[in-house]
């Protein structure tokens, strides 16, 4: 599988993204886009949380993973709660339209449309 799978017309190329030039950035913009992506990241994670927990779909390991208060923590954190969610949801809906359309939300980081899929997720 590859993301030029997951090309449409609207986004005939999934698999680019804006490169930084580190060292135009220096130091002081990378710890600033380090924040920013971190931030991002864990409320992204914190949405895919809500909508998997109003299912019944998480376990107390993804549970302590909603909480973070550093910035490594929030990078850390949000990758980890929208991989293993991702994991838990995937088993439930194996060989399903479903699971082909979650997964191509998750890897093309749609993740608001991501959770709201979740509630078609059938709960534990």
């Amino acid at each position: 599988m590859s993301l030029l799978d997951y090309r449409t017309p609207s986004n005939p190329h999934p698999d680019v993204v804006p490169l930084i030039d580190t060292h135009k950035e220096g130091w002081k913009g990378l710890n600033v886009l380090f924040g920013q992506i971190a931030s991002q990241s864990f409320q992204e994670g914190l949405m895919v949380y809500r909508a998997a927990w109003r299912r019944g779909l998480t376990t107390p390991e993804i549970d302590k993973l909603a909480s973070a208060s550093a910035i490594g923590e929030r990078y850390d954190h949000g990758y980890w709660l929208k991989e293993k969610i991702f994991r838990e949801i995937r088993a439930r809906i194996r060989n399903t339209p479903l699971e082909k359309e979650l997964t191509r939300l998750y890897y093309t980081g749609q993740f608001e449309e991501y959770a709201r899929r979740i509630a078609e997720v059938p709960a534990k």
